[in-house]
């Protein structure tokens, strides 16, 4: 990524993402918001898209149970700004993501 970009395309209040930070993000549609992010995360600069999916994990429990759960999270590791944590914590957040999602 040459330069941060929106958390929200075109909405201009919204905070500014950048290559030092990983999303950890709730869908019921992992298709769906694979598609919204190759607009969101498109570079102005170089018209190139700027995402990668780490890992996705299929599981039954409800939205509010995993809301809980990223609130759990957010308790577990220090979150950047809404659901972005530090690039740093990425295998971390992964292992405890999986260790939370087997029980």
């Amino acid at each position: 990524m040459l330069t941060p970009m929106l958390s929200r395309r075109h909405v201009p209040n919204s905070f500014l993402v950048n290559s030092s930070m990983i999303k950890v993000g709730i869908t019921s549609n992992i298709d769906r918001r694979i598609r919204d992010y190759r607009t969101t995360y498109k570079c102005h600069k170089c018209n190139a898209r700027h995402f990668i999916v780490e890992k996705t994990w299929t599981t039954n429990l409800s939205i509010p149970e995993l809301q809980s759960l990223e609130q759990k999270l957010k308790s577990s590791f220090e979150a950047l700004e809404g659901e972005y944590f530090s690039n740093v914590e990425k295998e971390r957040v992964i292992s405890w993501l999986d260790n939370e999602l087997e029980n």
